[in-house]
């Protein structure tokens, strides 16, 4: 293993390193504790700085010379004792070089992934239930319905980068099957037979999530690579605010991609965003050439698409 870097991980040799990338909703321990925006964050944040460190001392423990954590809600992790364990935290706020959104400047690129801390999507019947925001309805990749966790795979697949693992409440994990058998899925919140939260205990999810990403590094799980072109389906639940900033989405797009240097090819400069809008105007339709594209184009229109930082959907009782 590596020796400690000046931010608290570990240099990296060959092979690369382990991200995890966390979403601030779903921590072992708890039935309503979330990281952030929840009257018991602080206990949220812990526990899912808990889950987090289990999954990455698997990956040591399986040989991975290194981890690094992508704090994407920048707080949501308590760094001290994640870089006591010689990983490094990268958030927006601390990290030159942000790529939004979630994915970082991952140097070097990861050999896997894992995602913690992942909610039901929109419409589902689970814990926190959201598309990136309540603004959105429903999002469908390939005639499938999707969410944050096809999403991210989506991402880290067009960057060559398989997820492996993937924790978070009943619909999250599932998503993340339904695309991959193989990958590894910890639950640690669902709905009982009476359909009350049940979770995993902090004891439990420890021991688990460690066990999984130690068996997850030999699992053969490949980059997540769906059929092309990708077909991409956006509706939002305000059809106004909808036909509005369908006007200026190509603007917004372009704005981006002068952002950011990872968005600096010619297959995103190239490519000519231009979302129909559906006969009822509920919806946008469009169709992305590759993985990467399709990723940055949902990220783009998701983001336009939020007037104000809504309230995300209640937690199951």
């Amino acid at each position: 293993m590596g020796a400690k870097n000046r931010t608290g991980g570990r240099e990296p040799d060959s092979r690369g390193c382990a991200v995890i990338v966390t979403d601030d909703d779903i921590t072992s321990g708890s039935s309503t504790a979330g990281a952030l925006f929840v009257p018991a964050a602080e206990v949220g944040k812990e526990l899912l700085t808990a889950d987090v460190a289990a999954t990455a001392q698997g990956f040591l423990d399986a040989g991975m010379p290194c981890v690094q954590v992508i704090d994407s809600h920048d707080g949501a992790i308590n760094q001290v004792p994640l870089n006591a364990l010689g990983i490094s935290v990268l958030t927006p706020s601390q990290t030159r070089g942000w790529t939004w959104p979630y994915l970082g400047p991952m140097e070097p690129q990861p050999g896997l992934a894992a995602l913690v801390g992942f909610h039901s999507s929109a419409g589902q019947k689970g814990f926190r239930p959201h598309t990136f925001h309540d603004g959105i309805k429903i999002l469908r990749i390939n005639g499938r319905d999707a969410g944050e966790v096809t999403h991210l795979m989506l991402g880290l697949g067009a960057l060559n980068v398989p997820v492996v693992l993937v924790h978070g409440d009943m619909n999250a994990t599932a998503e993340a099957a339904s695309l991959e058998p193989r990958i590894a899925t910890v639950t640690v919140r669902w709905l009982n037979s009476k359909g009350t939260a049940a979770f995993l205990n902090q004891k439990e999810a420890t021991s688990t999530l460690r066990r999984a990403a130690r068996g997850a590094m030999t699992s053969g799980v490949p980059p997540y690579r769906p059929a092309l072109p990708v077909e991409v389906v956006l509706e939002a639940r305000s059809k106004a605010l909808l036909e509005d900033r369908s006007r200026s989405l190509v603007n917004a797009w372009r704005e981006r991609l002068a952002d950011e240097p990872l968005w600096d090819r010619p297959s995103l400069r190239d490519f000519d965003f231009a979302p129909v809008l559906s006969a009822d105007g509920a919806g946008l339709r469009w169709q992305a050439p590759d993985s990467l594209t399709a990723f940055l184009s949902i990220a783009v229109a998701t983001h336009h698409l939020q007037e104000v930082r809504e309230p995300i959907g209640p937690t199951v009782p």
